[in-house]
C-alpha cells in the first residue's frame, strides 16, 4: 500500500523571461494563448483537475515543448520568449539563477498545488527508511 502525506501547498504563476514583450501589455490575453508555452508534466500525482482549470484559463495555448524537468523548463524560459506555469516556490528559487519575472495573471495565481511525500507503507518497517520519512515530514 503507498501512503503519501502533504508536504506543503503552493500557488502556480505564469513567467517569462525579464523583458519579455508580455511584460508591457495590460491583460492581453489574446498574445498570451498565442504565445509558445512549456508544459511541466508532473509525475506521481493525479493532476487532471488543475490541468482542466489551467485548459480553461487558456484555451488557445500553443504547447511548443514539455518536459518533466522544472530545471530545463525554467532555463529554456529565461533564454527565449516562452512561457511556462510553475509552482510560485519553484519561481523564487530559480529567479535567483536565471533572469525570470512573473507574468500576473491572478485566476492562475489562484490555483494551488500539493506537494506530497509517496512511499510504501513496508518502508516504515525499515528503521533507516522510517528515519529518513519522518526527517522529512517533520521539515515541512
Amino acid at each position: 500500500t503507498v501512503q503519501h502525506h502533504v508536504l506543503f501547498t503552493d500557488n502556480m504563476v505564469l513567467i517569462c523571461r525579464e523583458g519579455n514583450p508580455l511584460l508591457s501589455l495590460e491583460d492581453d490575453r489574446g498574445t498570451i494563448d498565442n504565445a509558445a508555452h512549456i508544459l511541466l508534466l508532473p509525475e506521481g500525482q493525479n493532476f487532471s483537475g488543475l490541468r482542466q482549470r489551467v485548459q480553461e484559463m487558456f484555451p488557445d495555448r500553443q504547447i511548443s515543448f514539455t518536459s518533466y524537468n522544472i530545471l530545463t523548463i525554467a532555463a529554456l524560459v529565461a533564454n527565449s520568449d516562452m512561457l511556462a506555469i510553475i509552482p510560485s516556490r519553484f519561481y523564487n528559487l530559480f529567479s535567483r539563477c536565471w533572469p525570470l519575472e512573473k507574468l500576473p495573471f491572478p485566476s492562475l495565481n489562484e490555483e494551488q498545488i500539493d506537494f506530497s511525500i509517496h512511499y510504501n507503507k513496508f518502508s516504515l518497517r525499515d528503521p533507516i527508511l522510517h528515519g529518513v520519512i519522518d526527517v522529512i515530514r517533520n521539515a515541512f
